[in-house]
């Protein structure tokens, strides 16, 4: 956990933005000390108990963690978004309820700090694909096609115009990287290896702050 911790400041000492996804305000608290838990840890039901957080409370949690942020890590901006999938296990209501809560918690944040940005996945997913058809079969996760189009959004709204070329080509790595070939003796694969090679280095040149050595090293074996 500490070398987890010590990974994650000196990566986020890089970065400019941090995207945070609120989920549910839905929380568990642990009966004998009243503490929010992450999860059961597996222990009887009894020990805990199940509340719906108010965005007062959510805004008093993460407005001094986010002075926190701001003073460790001056050139970060914040963005929020609220998760476009559903928790329905208590029900369609209380799903309503608690993703109504994030959202004005949200928006009280970016209002307190002028770093903070707010992305719509969820009212996308809610007004703009708003069928059934854009939903994996359990009819609450995003399919591929809603998830590619939010990320359109995501991508024209937050993303540079000169980055989309640069984006387009290292997807194209990634997919070949992933790529399983029927017969990887071949000499066609060979070639198509090497050309891989070739791009990634390239690549490696143009942009040296980008770390490639994974798909540099798959290429090369």
């Amino acid at each position: 956990m500490n070398e987890s911790t010590a990974r994650a400041h000196t990566f986020l000492n890089t970065c400019t933005h941090l995207v945070v996804t609120f989920g549910t305000s839905v929380v568990y608290k642990l009966t004998n000390t009243g503490a929010i838990v992450a999860n059961n840890h597996k222990l009887p039901a009894g020990r805990f108990q199940k509340i719906q957080l108010t965005s007062t409370e959510i805004v008093e949690a993460w407005q001094p963690l986010i002075g926190k942020i701001k003073q460790a890590y001056p050139q970060l901006n914040i963005m929020f978004t609220v998760s476009p999938v559903r928790h329905i296990r208590d029900g369609m209501i209380e799903n309503q309820l608690s993703k109504s809560v994030l959202i004005r918690a949200v928006h009280e944040l970016k209002n307190r700090f002028s770093h903070i940005y707010y992305f719509p996945a969820y009212e996308i997913m809610m007004d703009d694909l708003r069928d059934y058809r854009f939903y994996e079969k359990d009819m609450i996760h995003p399919n591929e096609i809603a998830v590619d189009y939010i990320f359109e959004k995501f991508k024209t709204a937050c993303i540079s115009p000169d980055c989309f070329s640069l984006m387009d080509e290292i997807s194209s790595i990634t997919a070949a990287v992933q790529h399983q070939p029927f017969f990887p003796d071949t000499e066609a694969h060979q070639r198509f290896k090497k050309q891989m090679f070739e791009r990634v280095g390239v690549l490696q040149k143009q942009y040296p702050h980008i770390d490639m050595s994974t798909e540099a090293d798959h290429f090369s074996n």
